[in-house]
């Protein structure tokens, strides 16, 4: 009988599960920026900068679709807050460098770290060749949606791509489904 009933039961449905992860994701990322005092556009602009501090003010607006004004506003913030370090750039004195302060580096940590770890642990419950197929799957999944965003935007024109990430103002519960989150 328990045969009969796998039969008839549907593979998993991978888009819904992308969404799910794209929700959930979207509300650590809200709970995250909450615990560190700033809003998700400072939260962004700090992981990227976690990544990579060779981007500039100019660049980062434009890989965060923010407008100059925007990323200017919240670079001050951060560097009102102790996060981050603006310097005159070494070779090139048209441009300003940016810098995450220890403080910045140890918070990120602290609130990141757990995290990881949680990912790390139910990976090694996969075997060397799952854990290539998940991983070469992800990274085609991030170009497909990378390649999408910047074809609308192409048709859309420039307005479309800014529009900053907002700080929720009421906290997040789980909906009555795992299909979503609302606010209460």
């Amino acid at each position: 009988m328990g045969d009969s009933v796998e039969f008839f039961r549907k593979p998993p449905d991978i888009t819904a599960a992308v969404r799910r992860l794209d929700v959930v994701l979207s509300r650590w990322h809200a709970e995250v920026a909450d615990r560190l005092g700033m809003d998700e556009a400072e939260l962004r602009v700090m992981a990227r900068l976690v990544l990579d501090e060779s981007q500039g003010p100019a660049e980062l607006a434009r890989n965060l679709h923010m407008t100059s004004g925007t990323m200017t506003a919240v670079l001050d913030r951060l560097v009102a807050r102790g996060h981050l370090l603006r310097e005159a750039h070494p070779t090139d004195r048209r441009r300003v460098s940016l810098h995450l302060t220890a403080t910045a580096h140890e918070a990120a940590h602290n609130q990141v770290l757990p995290g990881v770890e949680k990912i790390t642990e139910l990976s090694r419950g996969l075997s060397s060749a799952e854990r290539q197929t998940v991983g070469r799957y992800l990274d085609e999944l991030v170009a497909l949606v990378a390649d999408t965003g910047a074809s609308i935007a192409q048709r859309q024109g420039p307005a479309m791509t800014r529009c900053p990430l907002r700080r929720a103002r009421r906290p997040w519960t789980t909906a009555d489904s795992t299909e979503g989150w609302r606010h209460v």
